[in-house]
């Protein structure tokens, strides 16, 4: 997907990620923003359904994609584990 403001052009791609978190049903994506100015940008979202309750994560920063993803995976398992 690409969008343009103004003297401005965002481009972005999304990757369905394997391996996320602990629990059933649990997916993740990462999402590649790269602007016309040279900046670049990640984010790992997470998402899963926990006994009728969506839950969504997101990460960015740290040392690397693995690590993003790692803390979302935690983040989102242990506010899962929440749902009673």
């Amino acid at each position: 997907m690409s969008i343009t403001a103004g003297d401005v052009k965002l481009s972005t791609n999304v990757t369905l990620l394997e391996g996320f978190g602990a629990l059933p049903g649990a997916v993740a994506f990462r999402t590649d923003s790269h602007f016309s100015d040279g900046r670049k940008q990640s984010m790992i979202t997470g998402q899963v359904v926990q006994r009728g309750v969506l839950l969504s994560v997101v990460a960015s920063g740290g040392e690397g994609e693995q690590a993003a993803t790692a803390r979302a995976g935690a983040l989102l398992d242990s506010a899962a584990a929440l749902i009673k």
